[in-house]
This record gives C-alpha cells, sequence and structure tokens, in this order.
C-alpha cells in the first residue's frame, strides 16, 4: 500500500461509518480476542482454529490493501462469483495452507496509520493511554462494521505487536482476551532462525515495502524488536544480531518477550483473567485438552465445539519439516540466556521436541 494512499482509505473508512451509523449503532463489542506472541510460536495455527468458530470475525488477506473500510470491501466480496479459492502453503513453507479467506494479521495498518513511530528503532513504543483516545474511536468503530458484515458477535484478531498493548487495549475493552502461544525455545528459535534466512535469501525490496506496509516485521532486512520498554535490552538484543551472533539475540529476544508477559499476568486479577498461555508442544501433543482449553478461555463454548477441535486434532502434529541445526553447546547457550523464564513453562534442556 503506497503512503500517499492511506489518508485516502482512511477518510473512506470514516465515509463507511457515517453511512453505516444506523447500523452498527447498537452492535456491541463483547469480549475481542487477540492471539499475540512472538512469530513461529503457533500463532497462525490458533488464529484459524479461533477464526473458524462461528461467531467470530476477523481480517483475512483478501481485506489488504483496503483495510480501513471492511464494510464495503466485503460486501462487494460476498457479491463476487462464489467460489472457494485454492489453499496453498503460504512463502513461511511451514506446512500451512492458506487461501484470501485465511485470516491475517492487517489490523497493525490500523495501529500505523494513527502512531507513525511505532516501528522505528531506537525510541519506546509504549503506547500512552491518552494519545489512545482517537484511534480508538475509529478502531471501535471499525470493529463493529466488521462484525456487522460478517453477522458475527465476537472480534478475533490474529496481532503480534498487540503482546505490549494488553493494559492499553483493556482500558477500552476491560473484557478482552489474550491467547499467547508460547514453544520450547530451543525448537522456538530453530524455526526463527531458519524463517529469518529464507527471508534474507529472498530478499525483494518491493516485498520489504509490502511486508512494511501491511505490518510484518518479523523478519528479513526490517526484521524489528516488539518493544516493552526497555530500550537497553533492545540494543543489546540488535547488536546480537549485527554481530551474526543470531541464537544470542533470539535467545535474549525469547526470554524478553515472555518475561514481560508473564511478569504481566502476575501484576493483578483483571490481567491474570485476561491473559493465557498456549504451549505449542500441548497443541501438537495433546491437540484436543489444548483446544478445549483455549475455546473455554475465550469463551466460545457451543455445540460445534467438538466438530471444530476433531477437525484440528487429525491435523495438528510436531515439524518435521526441519531438523535442530544446534550443537549441545548451543543448545546449553540458548537454555543458559532464557533459563528464568523457561522455567516458568517447564521448559528443560531435554524436553524439547
Amino acid at each position: 500500500m503506497m503512503v500517499w494512499f492511506k489518508p485516502i482509505y482512511h477518510s473512506l473508512g470514516n465515509l463507511e461509518s457515517k453511512v453505516l451509523k444506523q447500523e452498527i449503532l447498537n452492535k456491541k463489542i463483547k469480549q475481542p480476542i487477540y492471539v499475540s506472541g512472538l512469530a513461529r510460536s503457533g500463532t497462525t495455527i490458533m488464529s484459524q482454529i479461533l477464526s473458524e468458530h462461528h461467531d467470530t470475525a476477523n481480517h483475512c488477506y483478501s481485506d489488504f490493501p483496503e483495510v480501513f473500510f471492511p464494510y464495503w470491501k466485503n460486501w462487494l466480496k460476498k457479491r463476487q462469483i462464489n467460489f472457494q479459492p485454492n489453499l496453498a502453503e503460504r512463502s513461511h513453507q511451514d506446512r500451512l495452507l492458506v487461501n484470501n479467506n485465511s485470516i491475517e494479521a492487517f489490523e497493525e495498518v490500523l495501529w500505523m496509520y494513527y502512531f507513525n513511530d511505532i516501528h522505528k528503532d531506537g525510541i519506546s513504543h509504549t503506547l500512552i493511554n491518552e494519545d489512545l483516545d482517537l484511534f480508538f474511536i475509529y478502531y471501535q468503530l471499525h470493529i463493529k462494521k466488521l462484525l456487522a458484515i460478517h453477522d458475527k458477535s465476537r472480534y478475533l484478531a490474529k496481532a503480534n505487536y498487540n503482546i505490549n498493548r494488553i493494559e492499553s487495549i483493556l482500558t477500552y475493552f476491560p473484557d478482552a482476551k489474550f491467547i499467547i502461544p508460547v514453544r520450547h525455545p530451543i525448537n522456538h528459535i530453530a524455526s526463527l532462525i531458519k524463517q529469518h534466512n529464507l527471508f534474507k535469501t529472498n530478499n525483494n525490496n518491493k516485498i520489504n515495502k509490502q511486508l512494511a506496509a501491511s505490518g510484518h516485521f518479523e523478519f528479513g532486512e526490517i526484521r524489528e524488536v516488539i518493544d516493552f520498554g526497555d530500550l537497553t535490552i533492545n540494543k543489546n538484543i540488535i547488536n546480537s544480531w549485527h554481530d551474526g551472533d543470531e541464537i544470542k539475540g533470539w535467545a535474549m529476544y525469547w526470554q524478553y518477550i515472555y518475561g514481560s508477559v508473564f511478569k504481566l499476568k502476575q501484576k493483578n486479577k483483571i490481567l491474570k483473567h485476561a491473559i493465557t498461555f498456549v504451549k505449542y508442544e500441548d497443541l501438537c501433543m495433546n491437540s484436543e485438552l489444548s483446544i478445549l482449553k483455549v475455546l473455554d478461555e475465550c469463551e466460545l463454548n457451543t455445540s460445534d465445539n467438538l466438530q471444530l477441535v476433531k477437525k484440528y486434532t487429525q491435523q495438528l502434529t510436531p515439524p518435521k519439516y526441519y531438523t535442530l541445526p544446534f550443537s549441545q553447546t548451543e543448545k546449553n547457550a540458548i537454555m543458559s540466556l532464557t533459563d528464568e523464564v523457561a522455567n516458568y513453562f517447564s521448559y528443560q534442556k531435554d524436553n524439547h521436541l
């Protein structure tokens, strides 16, 4: 999406809200669900599962770049020739099959419009609540339009960057649910390095611009650190990457992200109730109980749940499309750098997949 298009799309979003004022006036935003975490932790498969629940509405691949006016875009889409696009493995080469109707993380486009510096290096990305009022006026109308066009009751967002905005979001949506997938650091860092190398190998300026425009800064030349307010840790992670020490950088990043959220969950009863960690290993090895737990935590309890669980229990298996590239010394280094937080989740050196 070209930068100069954004004000036009934003204005169209405002116009859409005015035209639909009566239709969305009484639409309630109840318990929005956010799937957030470090990339390669299971956020996509968890989001896919929740997106197939009949109560949820979400952004999908076909919403980009017209993310700002979801009602009109999807109104037109529903009136096009009805066919189901073929599923294809996504560019991550990780077995996950997607098409234009699959859930994708696009609400970041809205955040970036209102907060221009939200993805700039060297400054804190922590948001101040006073700055959020104007954004949330637009954001709430946006969610209501998405719920209205799909005739759903619950908003679902695949939104990794919302992991450091949990308290801000709860200020406006006090009943929001945050699902945080977490993965054994040895497996997780192996997957992160594999993915980063893949993006670097396929480096393309046009693709990088599209990724940045859509709010994806996880890998490749545009990789950045999600900030929790500690610029020293941010700098140390980035310096490790710049020095070629990918393992150290990712290990510090893993500790930083999940340690910050774990401490946040312990802060008070509201946050404890709002945040649910889901271990990737449980999702793969004990799928039925893990999915049912998430559905229960999200209060998505209906008669359709068992059918949804049955479908994904048959599909979910540990990844076997790559081998761990680490020596024993490297595994020891990862566990040493992540030890404090890994213990919270009972991750040990020898219990990775």
